[in-house]
């Protein structure tokens, strides 16, 4: 195989990427991998030159590292505030997510993005724990509401209510949501949680 087959072979699984990504998510890793693969496809072949294999394997590269260190960064800010983790019975077994936590009333209260399965079982039969510095915690009162359908000014307070307690923290789920898109399956949803 040539470096140029090579060269294009390498922008073209960056561009391919890219584009899944876009559909899948969006976000900026998703556009940027798109439009860098396909700018560099085109260079490769309408414009061949002997550095495109050693420009194509440092694009992946540098997209690679910042890809990573990103997700890293932002997982890291994450779980430097108090998470906990969020169990949920499912048919097939256990799902298990980490979530930041409010305590509002007497309630625990999680804003949850979850996927189409867990929503169902959700709405349908809510068996819910959580642990909780490393006690187990059940609930005998599980409300599920899709954010739809809560009104805007208790959304607003509990994403303010997060702003007080996890301060700048936020900042690292825009910068997620950014970079990384959201899966388009996904729905918001807010628990209740009462003991």
């Amino acid at each position: 195989m040539s470096q140029k087959s090579i060269a294009m072979v390498i922008a073209g699984l960056i561009a391919v990427l890219g584009i899944l990504l876009v559909v899948e998510r969006g976000g900026g890793f998703g556009w940027s991998g798109g439009v860098i693969g396909i700018a560099l496809l085109v260079k490769v072949y309408a414009r061949p030159s002997r550095f495109d294999l050693k420009i194509s394997i440092s694009i992946a590269a540098i997209l690679s590292v910042i890809c990573a260190g990103t997700l890293y960064l932002v997982r890291s800010t994450w779980e430097s505030g108090e998470v906990v983790e969020l169990r949920v019975d499912l048919p097939t077994g256990v799902h298990i997510a980490r979530v930041w936590v409010l305590n509002i009333d007497e309630s625990i209260v999680v804003y949850y993005d979850a996927e189409p399965d867990i929503v169902a079982t959700l709405i349908s039969d809510p068996q819910i724990s959580v642990i909780r510095e490393g006690e187990l915690i059940g609930f005998s009162n599980v409300q599920v509401r899709p954010t739809e359908i809560v009104p805007v000014a208790e959304v607003n307070q509990i994403f303010q209510m997060w702003e007080e307690k996890y301060g700048r923290r936020t900042q690292a789920s825009v910068v997620y949501s950014l970079m990384f898109g959201r899966s388009r399956d996904k729905e918001a949803m807010i628990l209740t949680l009462t003991q």
